[in-house]
């Protein structure tokens, strides 16, 4: 199992890190499986650069041997080189284990200002590869804590869960809590009460988005009025 952060791989007029991490498990090799992809929330702050909104995606592979970390950057690069725009700073980073330091500078990211040299030298004294593939090479920032915070498995919003159809990003609109339980989320919890939900409908905001909370996918949501159309009684809330 390789743990991947990927950051600051677009510009404000360009497809962002999500549809890059989206892509990557598209074109993984059959032997290798994406079981999933979350996007993390780091520190929004004048002080910290950023396209906009300070995000990074992470994403857990498998394989049925060990897989290489080197062969694993091998293939990314040229995909990851190809997609990135002239004036991006992408970086990745790659881990077959995450120590608890790592873990904690994710944390760090969320709450305070890091710097590069920080990200690099954590990389080298704990074997991660780390590569920045162009601009000021800060993406290599997020790439480290995008790692980190995927370890904690309680961090995100999920992007892709493993082989689930329909895909998580084609589901939108108003759905069945029953259809949202068989897709793969494992509860519905109302934000304000921790109440679980396990009937009627909910309302996504743009498409299904859970969080990944102790390992597993749980929507949050609030309750609304009944809607004439749709008959959803409840909202998706985002949760960063």
């Amino acid at each position: 199992m390789l743990w991947l952060g990927i950051d600051d791989t677009d510009m404000l007029e360009t497809l962002g890190t999500n549809k890059l991490a989206l892509h990557v498990a598209s074109v993984m090799p059959p032997e290798l499986s994406v079981q999933i992809i979350v996007r993390h929330q780091l520190l929004i702050d004048p002080r910290v650069p950023y396209t906009s909104h300070n995000g990074c995606v992470s994403l857990r592979i498998d394989g049925p041997l060990k897989i290489a970390v080197g062969d694993l950057a091998a293939r990314l690069r040229p995909i990851i080189v190809d997609w990135c725009p002239v004036g991006s700073d992408p970086g990745v980073c790659i881990a077959d284990n995450v120590p608890d330091e790592v873990t904690q500078f994710g944390l760090l990211c969320q709450t305070d200002v890091v710097n590069q040299r920080t990200a690099r030298t954590l990389a080298a004294n704990h074997g991660l590869y780390l590569e920045s593939f162009g601009g000021t090479g800060d993406g290599v920032i997020g790439a480290v804590a995008a790692v980190g915070l995927l370890a904690t498995q309680n961090d995100g919003r999920i992007i892709h869960r493993g082989n689930k159809r329909p895909h998580w990003s084609d589901i939108t609109g108003s759905q069945n809590v029953s259809d949202l339980l068989d897709w793969g989320v494992a509860e519905i919890r109302c934000l304000t009460t921790s109440r679980r939900v396990e009937h009627g409908k909910v309302t996504l905001s743009k498409r299904l988005r859970p969080n990944l909370r102790a390992g597993q996918a749980v929507l949050y949501v609030a309750p609304i009025s009944m809607d004439e159309f749709s008959g959803a009684e409840w909202q998706a809330v985002k949760v960063v």
